[in-house]
């Protein structure tokens, strides 16, 4: 079920990026079927390609810098869905 819900959120999110980029695109003034576009067009490509993913992506490392999980309360988790696992597995048998 986890890996449907990831794969759902993937399809929407995907969905309104281009619904979002089409958008920007239409509000710059884009022609459809035309070689020639105006330069806000051409400006606003620029930063759908390149600085919207350089923001996204400074945004996600500030967030995993700041992200409470170290390696030790990684390995305690890691301990304690062990310990789940081998007493689940005792009171099955």
């Amino acid at each position: 079920a986890h890996i449907g819900v990831g794969t759902f959120a993937i399809k929407i999110v995907s969905a309104l990026t281009i619904f979002v980029d089409f958008a920007i695109l239409q509000y710059c003034g884009y022609i459809p079927n035309s070689p020639e576009q105006p330069e806000a067009v051409i400006t606003a490509l620029y930063y759908l390609i390149a600085g919207v993913p350089i923001v996204v992506t400074m945004i996600i490392i500030v967030m995993y810098l700041f992200y409470p999980l170290t390696k030790e309360k990684h390995d305690a988790i890691r301990a304690e869905i062990d310990q789940r696992h081998q007493n689940a597995l005792k009171e099955n048998h």
